[in-house]
């Protein structure tokens, strides 16, 4: 059957594509939490689209490269 083997291979690519950007080109460090007015634009395109160890970073409505948070994020469950 043509129609599977053809959802087969788009299949491994998806994984391929994901592995490749999430485990390759993402940058170490985690993005911060948007506060305060960001720009609603689409400023970048992945870690890999920003300078140095910078992050591709949501906005709450678009994202910029921004310098990773790499403090210690404190989780309080109740």
């Amino acid at each position: 059957n043509t129609s599977s083997g053809v959802g087969s291979m788009l299949k491994g690519h998806s994984v391929i594509w994901f592995l490749y950007h999430v485990c390759i080109t993402e940058k170490p460090g985690l993005c911060p939490e948007p506060v305060g007015p960001r720009p609603c634009l689409e400023m970048c395109s992945g870690d890999n689209s920003c300078p140095n160890n910078q992050k591709c970073c949501s906005t709450g409505c678009g994202h910029q490269c921004m310098p990773p948070y790499t403090g210690i994020y404190i989780v309080i469950i109740m």
